[in-house]
């Protein structure tokens, strides 16, 4: 999504995996230059992105404006990373090591964490928007996904993982709600894109041969949706019925069409319009499988 070219994002993936580097990390701190934010930061926006802990890095780079963790001491996303254990005796990485991890921030922590995102979305971010136009991406866990110790023929594990998952779902629809009641009052221009990164992840252990449909669709399918329901509906539209189906990046394709009078992002077309094996490690290796086949409501 934020490389805009899943031909390009599946080269540097590939590369990653090798390396240890993974580049979507890189690129919502700001470490990697994204596509995405360099086509709004060079219309005059300001970016902002955000997440509940350190998994995409401790610092922000220099391609996004601001990177928001909550909880994370300021003066520590003040200082480059290679510096964190040299600086004030090695406190910054010390709190990187140590801060709660995603799945381990739970029940009234969780609910401080979001409380933290939304109060910057609607106070801090807004804020800016005097002077800038802004671009803000928002990235949290809930409702979560099963560990890599889930078997889905385990009954108990699921039991646990869906009392889990109904929690999470909770938590962020409560959040999202209140981040809804304040555009509607205060910015209701503001184009919302809320959106999965990927399932639930019960089909671990689950060989592609066995149940392709179950695979793929658990682990790539996702619900999206855009804020106000009318807004950039014509294009929605037209895609669709170009396309047949929307994957997340052509969402974001077209919202940015949408914003550009139809303009698009990139020279040539930005789809494969398959499930890649070799990138995604479900499919058999060098096979390509159309997403046609995967369709869902």
């Amino acid at each position: 999504m934020l490389a805009l070219d899943e031909r390009w994002y599946v080269q540097q993936a590939s590369r990653a995996w090798r390396n240890s580097a993974f580049p979507e990390l890189r690129l919502f701190a700001g470490h990697f230059p994204s596509p995405l934010f360099r086509i709004f930061k060079d219309n005059g926006y300001e970016t902002t992105t955000m997440y509940e802990s350190y998994h995409f890095g401790e610092t922000k780079g220099p391609f996004v404006d601001h990177y928001f963790i909550p909880g994370a001491p300021q003066l520590c996303r003040l200082l480059d990373e290679r510096f964190h254990g040299v600086s004030f005796w090695g406190y910054c990485a010390l709190v990187g090591r140590h801060h709660p991890g995603r799945a381990e921030i739970t029940g009234a922590a969780r609910y401080e964490t979001y409380r933290r995102m939304i109060n910057h979305l609607v106070y801090d971010v807004r804020s800016r928007s005097r002077k800038r136009p802004q671009f803000a991406m928002a990235h949290v866990y809930a409702p979560g996904h099963t560990s890599r110790s889930y078997h889905h023929d385990d009954e108990h594990y699921f039991r646990g993982f869906r009392w889990h998952y109904l929690r999470g779902s909770n938590d962020a629809a409560f959040f999202l709600n209140e981040l809804l009641l304040h555009l509607d009052e205060h910015d209701p221009e503001a184009i919302l894109l809320v959106y999965g990164d990927h399932g639930p992840l019960l089909s671990r252990n689950v060989r592609f041969a066995d149940a392709p449909n179950f695979v793929v669709q658990d682990h790539f399918g996702v619900l999206g949706g855009v804020y106000p329901r009318d807004a950039c509906a014509e294009w929605f539209d037209r895609a669709q019925e170009r396309l047949g189906y929307l994957t997340l990046l052509d969402a974001v394709h077209t919202v940015l069409r949408c914003l550009s009078g139809g303009e698009s992002a990139l020279r040539d077309t930005p789809k494969m319009h398959s499930v890649v094996g070799e990138w995604h490690r479900l499919v058999p290796d060098g096979h390509l499988k159309p997403y046609s086949e995967f369709l869902y409501e």
